[in-house]
């Protein structure tokens, strides 16, 4: 399997309900497998978590919906 990631983030550019500015996180992939090549995007935002590390909520979230995606076209 190849994977080519570009990830990124930002602050919203205007505050949310509550009147906070929250985060807005992006990452966006092309895959190939030996079954089926894709390409996935995942924005989120109003992100609460403002962590940057990879253990952010969105992130990990993202992640999780990308093997969810993964799963479904690489099936036998």
């Amino acid at each position: 399997m190849k994977v080519g990631d570009k990830p990124g983030w930002d602050e919203e550019k205007l505050p949310g309900p509550d009147g906070i500015r929250r985060h807005v996180r992006i990452d966006a992939g092309v895959v190939e497998t030996p079954r089926a090549s894709y390409v996935i995007a995942i924005c989120a935002r109003q992100v609460r978590d403002t962590r940057w590390g990879v253990d952010n909520d969105a992130l990990v979230t993202g992640a999780d919906v990308a093997r969810m995606i993964h799963d479904q076209f690489d099936r036998q």
